[in-house]
């Protein structure tokens, strides 16, 4: 059984990650840090790093592409989160299903045979990958942090 449910466990679990994943990178939520424009009240909300209304900036003459911008912006920031919360949660699968095929003893080799030679260089070159990604997907939203600022504080802050 255990054995029988580590290997199809992928199956399971990684459509469930990449839903979580479709959804956040198009809900309709407040992303942490990010901002979101209310088109029915003519306002800019900026979020705080839970998600809460820390300020809200009326916009009453703005033109068509500040709005594009704000609108792009926010995009961008859903799209973010959502890549930072799949490479945690893909973290964690992984080191879930690592501990349990050691706990229960349950080998995850499949039809690729790799060499014990190999094995540390593929490690290590998964771990890079992740440390990569994960170190990319940092910055871009600290960049996106900045330019939300940047638009905000010189657009529409009197």
């Amino acid at each position: 059984m255990n054995k029988t449910w580590l290997r199809f466990s992928p199956l399971i679990v990684m459509p469930m990650i990449l839903g979580i994943h479709m959804f956040l990178s198009v809900g309709d939520y407040a992303v942490p840090l990010g901002v979101g424009l209310i088109e029915d009240e003519r306002m800019v909300e900026r979020y705080d790093r839970r998600g809460n209304v820390v300020d809200e900036i009326p916009i009453q003459g703005i033109t068509s592409k500040e709005e594009v911008e704000i609108l792009i912006l926010e995009s961008n920031f859903k799209k973010t989160f959502a890549a930072s919360v799949l490479l945690f949660l893909t973290l964690v699968y992984s080191i879930v299903v690592e501990w349990l095929s050691r706990v229960w003893k349950v080998s995850l080799e499949g039809l690729i045979k790799i060499s014990d030679k190999w094995k540390p260089v593929m490690v290590g070159a998964a771990i890079s990958l992740y440390a990569f990604a994960a170190f990319r997907v940092g910055t871009q939203y600290v960049e996106l942090v900045h330019e939300s600022e940047t638009l905000l504080l010189h657009n529409f802050v009197p």
